[in-house]
Parts: C-alpha cells; sequence; structure tokens
C-alpha cells in the first residue's frame, strides 16, 4: 500500500514538474516575442506607420497616416492662400492624425501581445483568497 501511494506521489510530482516547465518556456517565449507598446508608440511618433509595422499590422496605420498627410496639404494651401482658418483646420488634421496614429500603434501591440498569449494558453485568473482578498496567479486545468 505504501509502494502504491509513493508510486503516486511520484507520478504527481514528475507530473506537476513537466507541467511547470511547459508553462516556464511558453513564458520565455512570450516575452522574448512580445512587442513593447512604449517602443510602438515611439516608432510611430517618429515615423508614421513604422510603430504599427513594428506591432505587426502596418495596414491599422495607414489611415492616421493618409489623415495625416492630409491635414498637411490643407494646411499648406490655407497658408498659401493667408486664410488663417484653412491652415488651423489642416493643422488640427495632421495633429489629430499623429496622436490617432500614436494610440493606434500602441493599440496594435497590445492586441499583438494579448493574441500571443493566447496562442502559447498563458493567462493570469483572479483567485479568491479566503480573506475575501482577489490576487493574480497561475492555474492548473486537466484537459482529458
Amino acid at each position: 500500500m505504501k509502494r502504491a501511494l509513493l508510486f503516486f506521489a511520484l507520478i504527481a510530482f514528475l507530473s506537476a514538474n513537466l507541467f511547470a516547465q511547459a508553462t516556464t518556456d511558453a513564458w520565455v517565449k512570450y516575452e522574448a516575442e512580445k512587442k513593447s507598446e512604449f517602443g510602438a508608440g515611439a516608432l510611430e511618433f517618429l515615423i508614421p506607420v513604422v510603430g504599427h509595422a513594428y506591432a505587426g499590422d502596418a495596414g491599422r496605420g495607414v489611415v492616421p497616416a493618409i489623415v495625416s498627410v492630409g491635414g498637411i496639404v490643407v494646411l499648406v494651401a490655407g497658408a498659401s492662400d493667408l486664410d488663417a482658418t484653412i491652415a488651423t483646420l489642416g493643422y488640427l488634421a495632421y495633429l489629430g492624425g499623429r496622436i490617432w496614429g500614436i494610440v493606434s500603434a500602441v493599440n496594435t501591440a497590445e492586441d499583438y501581445n494579448a493574441n500571443l498569449k493566447s496562442k502559447l494558453n498563458l493567462s493570469f485568473q483572479g483567485m479568491k483568497f479566503p480573506q475575501g482578498k482577489t490576487g493574480y496567479g497561475f492555474t492548473l486545468s486537466l484537459s482529458l
């Protein structure tokens, strides 16, 4: 009877060890492949569409870049006609396109990281503690 208990305890320990190793490997892979939200925003600030390309979806940066370029065209047209209202509208369109692009690049990086985490089956789930507080940690599940 003791041998059977020892055997099952050993199997449980080894299984938990293998699961922990697989989870650790997945987290290492996630950390190596995830995209920096700050980096995506900084690249988008420097050069439109580049932050989106870094974050894995350059197509999402095209529309904000077009709005910015259109704003510059309107700004120049208004300035050349000495029309302050048109120039101001162009400047606001340029500024709005740039801000939209930066925010969108950050969101694109966040989406990329969430998809990567999902693909690797990694997640933090809330746990209730006896004192009623909430914390975060790993959960184990068995799928048959």
